[in-house]
């Protein structure tokens, strides 16, 4: 992609993008309002609406930011947040500048990457399109225009880096964007034809969009959401981490923090007992 291209989106974006990722774009440090005595985990996220975003306050909120502090709780922890460019994640995992990854982070195809928790959301990864487009299905991608952020699983369907097999159509241009703010600036300038990336994000940037956009009914890929730490690394703090999980689970805590945003926890919480 050429810099006036990715120019161009910027500057459409300060006008175009609203709502709540708009207020998730305000520069935010780390949470420190905690008190220091408790062990920290720091969570390396970028803004993603719902899970992980910033509210008017500029404090971090969203359900992966509900569901972490609560299991810190449990477990004799806190969380502080540290907002990161997520083409950076394995980097600063390496280096010890964050404990763990989340924000909507899918395991699925990405087992061997990490040492993960037990998944605990449900997830489809999908495309939209503007209401009046003649793309209905996957296949109709063939020669499209498609933005989608980098380093992302739609980045790595469509580039035959998934780690599932699945076969795409070939696209006319695959645009990787730093992050969800200029795939969604783009959509709205008519320089893409189509976007992809999680359902629950893409619903949440629907609501404020100018321009009207449709989730095609066929999914890119069914995926579950876990937490991503360093290869081989924090075994037994992932195990406590999984056991609150389910604590949360059966207790109805994970129900009331993914209701709380709209989601029916039926369709989204990881039922542990199938998985058995």
């Amino acid at each position: 992609m050429n810099k006036s291209f990715l120019q161009k989106i910027a500057a459409f974006m300060a006008v175009f993008f609203v709502g709540v990722l708009t207020a998730s774009g305000c520069k935010g440090g780390e949470n420190t309002s905690e008190s220091s005595v408790l062990p920290e985990i720091v969570v390396g996220s970028d803004y993603y609406a719902p899970y992980i975003y910033l509210d008017e306050t500029g404090s971090f909120v969203g359900i992966d930011v509900e569901l972490i502090t609560e299991i810190c709780k449990h477990i004799g922890y806190k969380a502080r947040f540290k907002h990161i460019e997520w083409q950076e994640k394995n980097d600063l995992l390496e280096k010890g500048e964050i404990d763990c990854l989340m924000g909507s982070f899918s395991c699925t195809g990405r087992e061997n990457d990490y040492n993960w928790t037990d998944p605990y959301m449900n997830s489809r990864q999908v495309v939209a399109v503007p209401e009046d487009s003649d793309i209905n299905e996957i296949g109709d991608l063939k020669g499209k225009r498609v933005a989608v952020q980098s380093t992302t699983k739609p980045d790595e369907i469509f580039s035959g880096r998934a780690g599932v097999k699945m076969t795409v159509p070939e696209l006319g241009s695959l645009n990787c964007f730093p992050n969800m703010t200029y795939i969604f600036a783009a959509i709205n300038e008519g320089y893409v034809d189509a976007i992809a990336g999680h359902e629950v994000v893409l619903r949440e940037y629907m609501k404020t969009s100018s321009v009207k956009l449709r989730i095609l009914d066929e999914p890119l890929l069914e995926v579950q959401i876990g937490i991503a730490f360093y290869k081989d690394t924090h075994s037994e703090l992932i195990s406590k981490i999984n056991a609150t999980l389910r604590l949360m689970k059966n207790s109805g805590d994970m129900a009331k923090i993914v209701s709380s945003y709209g989601l029916n926890p039926d369709v989204y919480l990881v039922d542990y007992e199938k998985n058995r």
